[in-house]
């Protein structure tokens, strides 16, 4: 079985959970490199945030590290899908406040094709689709991410590998699915827009490379 929900071997959620109805959640991807996940305590920071924000009840970091490493296993490559919503209850768009929340952990196979993108590049367009801007779910996480899909449909009808969005103040905010890292005027530059989410990777480097990455509205 590759997927725990609350810490069990089943692979449904159910049809009242708030994260299928409304979107009602946040999500990480984790990389996970024989049991071990470099950027973990960046990923579980950004979660606690998101919850804080959401007001979704956090679930305990060690359990949900040792649920991580039990699907990933300690050998290999692997991606971890974790979502947490915040449960069923409620009425409509008015949740129950003492409701638990629902934790899905799953286990991906590492994407191929890495090294041949890495080697040959991306076709890459810009996107039409408009990132929506939202002051209070700025750079989190969160499961409605319709522009995303909305993107990559178009991606798949351009035949393009990737897109760049922009936000609705014309601001280059993100690709579909990482942050972007741009080459400008001989300086490494992160596009600062409060509709990108806050990546962990793109958040790392910044902060430990030597490239002297400088966030800025493009």
């Amino acid at each position: 079985m590759s997927t725990l929900i609350n810490g069990q071997h089943i692979d449904s959620v159910s049809a009242l959970d708030r994260g299928l109805l409304f979107g009602d959640g946040l999500f990480e991807t984790l990389a996970f490199m024989d049991g071990h996940c470099p950027l973990w305590d960046r990923h579980m920071d950004r979660l606690r945030r998101g919850a804080e924000i959401l007001r979704i009840e956090a679930p305990e970091r060690g359990r949900l590290k040792d649920e991580c490493r039990e699907l990933a296993g300690a050998r290999g490559k692997r991606v971890i899908r974790l979502t947490l919503t915040r449960g069923t209850g409620g009425r409509g768009y008015w949740p129950d406040a003492g409701a638990p929340s629902t934790r899905i952990v799953q286990r991906r196979d590492w994407p191929t094709g890495l090294d041949d993108a890495h080697r040959s590049g991306l076709k890459a367009i810009t996107s039409t689709v408009q990132l929506a801007s939202q002051r209070l779910l700025s750079g989190l996480k969160h499961c409605n991410r319709l522009e995303q899909i909305l993107a990559a449909q178009e991606c798949q009808a351009r035949g393009a590998d990737e897109a760049v969005l922009f936000d609705q103040d014309g601001r280059v905010a993100e690709a579909i699915s990482s942050n972007l890292l741009l080459r400008i005027g001989g300086q490494w530059r992160a596009p600062q827009s409060p509709s990108a989410v806050a990546g962990v990777g793109l958040a790392w480097l910044s902060e430990t490379s030597p490239l002297g990455v400088c966030r800025a509205s493009i």
